[in-house]
């Protein structure tokens, strides 16, 4: 738990908008992560189940209006 907060501090320390990861959605929805393409983004590579695909805004609407494919690796 600490290295996902202290990740999530840096990361709005950094500015960033919004952050990815692939991983459990019942863990990772109580702290804010949705599924990517409920932002109507992609993500490859395909292998990756849609489910474990997500992504927490780090400032309100960060999101909105992206689009395109999102790697992850």
């Amino acid at each position: 738990m600490a290295l996902r907060e202290e990740s999530l501090r840096l990361a709005r320390e950094m500015s960033f908008g919004a952050v990815f990861l692939v991983g459990n959605p019942k863990y990772y929805e109580r702290f804010g992560f949705r599924p990517i393409d409920s932002f109507g983004i992609a993500y490859s590579p395909a292998e990756i189940p849609l489910i474990n695909a997500m992504a927490l805004e780090l400032k309100k609407g960060a999101l909105e209006g992206v689009s395109g494919t999102v790697k992850l690796v």
